[in-house]
């Protein structure tokens, strides 16, 4: 069930469609966001194809995969917590339509409270109009980061009974679509889509796998709502009143990356009076020199060794000795290396015969507890039926006995940790948070030719953001994401001149930097005279020539034996540029669109929309070999046949 060698998941299968059905819609929800691993999603839900495909590099594939899901997926994440992407193209304003930032407000003790939950509640349809749902519950953001995580998923089909244990999920999904989806029209469709799966969702019945008999959703602080239709509150749901943190245990496993002090105290405490009480502790070490040795006495603590923490890194040092770089520069192979630690969070108890396992996005500390909006599943069973033992989970951690030289874990005393300084950077992360709290605005004006676009940063933020810079010497500078412009320095209002259409977006790149280090970030700022034809010009620049439109065109009828045919055709449409070769690839197009028609008549409006967007504005310059005017021929008499 755990074993780090060999129960492996797979992001992109746990959203892609089970066979026969497609996306209908999804929510997501992510700490920290990379917008090529969210184009990665949108494959696997949107064409069922692998996150780390080359499909991603296609351009035509990629437009295909974010026009399908834009209007179909609503991803929530931290404010400030966007990375930036690897390759920043302008399909990605398509992203625009599934982002949405959430920014809490802070604590009392000047410090912001997270939106932490890793969550999807996915509705998938079949062509019989037969609904399931999938849910997933994970530990792991949606990026490239290649630290340890959790999950686990379940599949729901319709029930003739209300199942009130989805209550939690409902509630937690509305509050989202209340809370933090925008007022644009694309959003409020969103919104009306949620609140419709929340009335559907409990006459849907989840079964729990594996060595489970029972489960419990558990999101943390978010409000109850007095009933299904009811956007009243009435109350919160949180962590620290559930199971967890209010009954003792005979046996407790934590495993959390992320540690405090108060909370390892009072999980020690209250099972101070039980008999037969063991702790175990799985967390990273940096985690362990907060920690006062008096506070987790009573936990046996492990930690990943640290060959496997630096594993990427000793295998980059062998590279670098035994290449000539014949492949990739010292810079470039660094640069990919990344540690290996921990960053699962999951609690095992044990009462009596009574286990349960609880994971998701929780860490044992103050902030998650208190703070934070998270999310956890709760697993449930009884010894004598499966009997799940600690000593199961520990075994699975240690691929074996723990004194197993593969065993990838050491036990460590706190006493032998070395404190470490703080961390700096925490104050640049302080800054980019602080600045993503206020009401920012952009303007965009248009100036016939080109287009201006000015920020507009809200005062109170810029002056606490403006005053740390000041404390820890440092700066702030932004710029728009896919404009090739100079970072300006942070002010109260910004102005970018003669910008371009596809310049424009509601994602900017904010960077806060001194001597200790720097932070990078996309950021969302709400940005007003949007042009509405930008994704237009986006369909005009990436189909470009005959082959991307007639690549394009297969993927709107959505049959691989086009795609077929475009390879045996490939040296036609591709061999002299005169457009005539197009022509013996036409009646065998124009056959499959008669059986389209029959069948999926949406997909021949959505090639209609296509010729109406090309046609607009379309230059003499665009497919000179003819290409567009043989099939625009093609399609009007289509049309006529098929009336």
């Amino acid at each position: 069930m755990l074993r780090p060698d060999q129960n492996r998941l797979n992001y992109g299968e746990l959203l892609a469609p089970p066979a026969t059905y497609h996306l209908d819609f999804a929510i997501g929800t992510t700490y920290s966001l990379d917008l090529d691993a969210l184009v990665g999603a949108t494959m696997a839900l949107g064409l069922s194809a692998e996150t780390d495909t080359n499909l991603i590099k296609n351009p035509v594939c990629l437009l295909e995969a974010l026009k399908k899901t834009a209007d179909k997926i609503a991803l929530f994440c931290e404010a400030g917590q966007i990375h930036m992407p690897g390759n920043v193209t302008e399909l990605y304003i398509l992203l625009e339509k599934m982002v949405f930032s959430v920014a809490l407000s802070g604590t009392k003790k000047n410090r912001h409270a997270s939106f932490h939950p890793k969550f999807w509640l996915i509705r998938y349809k079949n062509d019989n109009g037969e609904i399931m749902y999938r849910v997933v519950v994970l530990s792991r953001n949606l990026t490239f980061d290649r630290s340890w995580d959790v999950t686990y998923y379940m599949d729901a089909y319709p029930s003739n009974e209300e199942q009130i244990e989805n209550y939690p999920v409902c509630d937690f999904v509305r509050y989202l679509a209340k809370k933090w989806l925008s007022k644009d029209d694309c959003a409020n469709e969103k919104r009306n889509r949620i609140y419709r799966i929340c009335r559907e969702l409990p006459m849907f019945k989840f079964e729990p796998t594996d060595y489970f008999t029972n489960f419990e959703f558990m999101p943390n602080n978010i409000p109850k709502y007095s009933g299904r239709d009811s956007e009243n509150e009435s109350g919160k749901y949180r962590i620290e009143e559930t199971s967890l943190f209010q009954e003792s245990f005979n046996e407790l496993l934590v495993l959390s990356p992320f540690l405090s002090n108060g909370i390892l105290k009072e999980l020690q405490k209250k099972n101070g009076h039980m008999n037969s009480q063991r702790y175990r502790l799985f967390t990273r070490k940096e985690s362990l020199t907060k920690l006062n040795p008096e506070d987790c006495s009573s936990f046996d603590i492990y930690c990943l060794k640290d060959r496997v923490v630096q594993g990427e890194d000793l295998l980059g040092e062998e590279k670098l000795e035994n290449e000539d770089n014949q492949t990739s520069s010292e810079e470039e192979t660094r640069s990919k290396i990344q540690k290996q630690d921990l960053h699962a969070k999951l609690y095992f108890s044990r009462k009596g015969a009574d286990t349960r396992l609880y994971l998701g996005s929780l860490n044992a500390s103050e902030n998650g507890i208190n703070n934070n909006i998270e999310f956890l599943i709760c697993l449930k069973d009884r010894m004598k039926y499966h009997n799940l033992k600690m000593d199961d989970l520990c075994n699975q951690f240690f691929n074996g006995d723990e004194n197993n030289p593969e065993n990838p874990f050491e036990k460590v005393e706190i006493a032998t940790i070395n404190k470490q300084d703080k961390d700096e950077s925490n104050d640049l992360e302080f800054v980019v948070k602080t600045l993503c709290r206020g009401g920012n605005k952009a303007v965009v004006d248009n100036n016939g030719n080109d287009y201006d676009c000015t920020l507009y940063f809200d005062e109170t933020m810029l002056k606490i953001a403006l005053n740390r810079l000041r404390e820890i010497g440092g700066k702030a500078t932004i710029r728009p994401l896919f404009a090739k412009v100079p970072e300006k320095e942070l002010a109260s209002d910004i102005k970018f001149s003669k910008l371009a259409l596809l310049d424009l977006s509601v994602f900017y790149v904010l960077t806060v930097r001194n001597e200790s280090g720097t932070v990078r970030r996309v950021v969302e700022i709400e940005t007003d005279n949007l042009p509405e034809n930008r994704e237009d010009e986006i369909i005009k620049k990436v189909l470009n020539n005959k082959d991307c439109f007639y690549r394009y065109i297969a993927f709107l009828l959505g049959d691989d034996s086009v795609i077929g045919m475009l390879e045996v055709n490939s040296l036609q449409l591709d061999h002299n540029g005169t457009g005539k070769n197009s022509e013996t690839f036409l009646p065998a197009l124009y056959e499959k669109m008669l059986e389209t028609a029959a069948t999926h008549p949406e997909k021949l409006r959505e090639i209609g929309s296509l010729l109406a967007v090309l046609n607009n504005g379309k230059s003499e310059s665009d497919f000179t070999d003819g290409t567009y005017e043989l099939f625009k021929q093609m399609y009007e008499t289509f049309q006529k046949a098929v009336e």
